[in-house]
């Protein structure tokens, strides 16, 4: 069997079943297949190294192996799997949310005097996820269908909101769409399953955010409305999209596995793992990211 046609039925088998879960036809479990059987891809290299020559028997082997994978999160479908604890393993500080009752979503929240940042702290499984600008005289107005769907809030000079849920309802194909304060300067913190939808930033100035994410199809916009911009991603099998300024500066770290790497109308210097762009050192605004990633493509475009 050609190579193309092992990807192609690779990438069929990968559409199919996103296609069903988006439907609510079938339900696979991304993160529980990967957080599970990440070492069967290692198994596929290794056997087709060996057996370089015999291409059929290569072909079986990882259209096997997504078989394999795709079965698995079928039958780990109704349990609520991430691939990272987000509080324990991670430790990520939640200032005084920690000690706060989370409470039923409200759809809009006004922006207190006196506000200068905001955090934004997600917590929300597999989800369609669009992020973008809001109103000024408001910290967020959010529209979303996740069954019960809770935050917490700490208003001050740095506002952090928190939103997170205890299971999806499988039945119902889950969005998020949060509108954000375009005034404030911004940190996100991401823990999500497998997600589609766009981040856009290009009026939003965010100066840090991490996302952590199993599997999905994603586009950020990072516009000019920081100098510096930190984002580091940890991916499963996702496709990303990185859209910058085309005078920023960019810098980026890759510690990837089976993963493609991809610049255009960017000119990049590669040192090691990091990929440097050629006016990195001149540019007024500068963009840092890093990405440990599984088997995934980011694609970084100039605009």
């Amino acid at each position: 069997m050609k190579k193309g046609h092992t990807l192609g039925i690779i990438l069929i088998l990968i559409g199919v079943a996103w296609i069903f879960r988006q439907a609510g036809i079938l339900s696979v479990n991304w993160t529980a297949s990967i957080k599970t059987l990440w070492p069967i891809f290692l198994v596929a290299t290794g056997a087709t190294i060996m057996f370089s020559k015999k291409k059929r028997l290569t072909s079986g082997i990882w259209i096997l192996t997504f078989i394999l994978f795709i079965g698995f999160g079928v039958y780990k479908r109704n349990e609520n799997t991430r691939i990272l604890n987000f509080e324990e393993n991670l430790q990520i500080e939640l200032g005084p949310l920690a000690d706060m009752h989370k409470m039923p979503t409200e759809k809009t929240i006004p922006l207190e005097q006196g506000t200068q940042e905001g955090r934004l702290i997600l917590q929300i499984g597999s989800v369609k996820m669009d992020l973008a600008e809001g109103d000024n005289d408001l910290l967020v107005r959010l529209d979303s269908n996740i069954p019960k769907l809770e935050q917490r809030l700490s208003q001050g000079e740095q506002a952090i909101l928190e939103y997170s849920h205890a299971q999806n309802n499988r039945r119902v194909i889950p969005h998020f769409n949060l509108k954000m304060n375009p005034v404030l300067i911004w940190e996100i913190d991401a823990n999500l399953g497998v997600v589609d939808g766009i981040l856009n930033f290009e009026q939003i100035p965010v100066k840090k955010a991490d996302f952590r994410m199993g599997a999905g199809d994603l586009k950020v916009i990072i516009g000019d409305q920081q100098t510096e911009t930190n984002i580091n991603l940890w991916t499963g099998v996702t496709d990303l999209d990185i859209y910058i300024p085309k005078e920023a500066g960019l810098q980026v770290k890759a510690g990837n596995f089976m993963s493609d790497l991809d610049f255009h109308n960017i000119k990049v210097n590669k040192q090691d793992e990091i990929f440097i762009s050629e006016n990195y050192e001149t540019a007024e605004q500068k963009i840092y990211v890093n990405i440990i990633s599984a088997m995934s493509a980011v694609k970084f475009f100039a605009q």
